[in-house]
């Protein structure tokens, strides 16, 4: 990934990307599986989380609804 990377070949980096590296760093799934990794950490402290909505099949009103915590 970063070879391809430097050496500016960016779509051999992107297809080089491993899914841990992805689950890492981004919060994506269904609604449900969102939500219960956005409340893994509240539970570990985050205090203000910050976060980027980008939904797929949704529009973004209805994405942000479907985040909210379940009662």
């Amino acid at each position: 990934m970063w070879a391809a990377w430097d050496a500016g070949d960016r779509k051999a980096a992107v297809a080089a990307v491993p899914d841990e590296a992805v689950d890492a760093v981004c919060v994506h799934g269904s609604p449900e599986e969102c939500r219960e990794r956005l409340a893994g950490y509240l539970r570990a402290g985050v205090t203000t989380p910050v976060w980027a909505v980008l939904p797929i099949g949704l529009d973004l009103r209805e994405a942000v609804g479907a985040l909210a915590p379940s009662s």
